[in-house]
């Protein structure tokens, strides 16, 4: 993620890209900041990704899987209704 492109992004742009308002972002980001400290006062290897790109990748993949999930209960109610459809018409439920 390019910081220079979304700094100059407006809240709307900024909600419609992330999902998220930008005020909300930056609180996220701020609890992250404190947690990635403590995390590395223990000592380790550093992460390669900026920590913005790693919440944002993060808020990317749950909307995705969100959707995901609505098309699946979608789907199962469809064949769950067809299963009693079918059973009601064999006179077996």
């Amino acid at each position: 993620m390019n910081n220079n492109k979304f700094n100059t992004l407006n809240d709307r742009e900024w909600l419609r890209l992330t999902g998220i308002k930008k005020s909300t972002f930056n609180k996220m980001l701020d609890i992250l900041k404190v947690a990635e400290i403590e995390k590395f006062k223990k000592g380790g290897k550093t992460n390669k990704l900026s920590l913005e790109n790693r919440l944002w990748w993060w808020l990317y993949y749950i909307d995705e899987n969100i959707r995901l999930i609505f098309i699946l209960v979608k789907v199962l109610i469809l064949v769950r209704l067809i299963v009693i459809v079918i059973l009601s018409e064999l006179k077996i439920f």
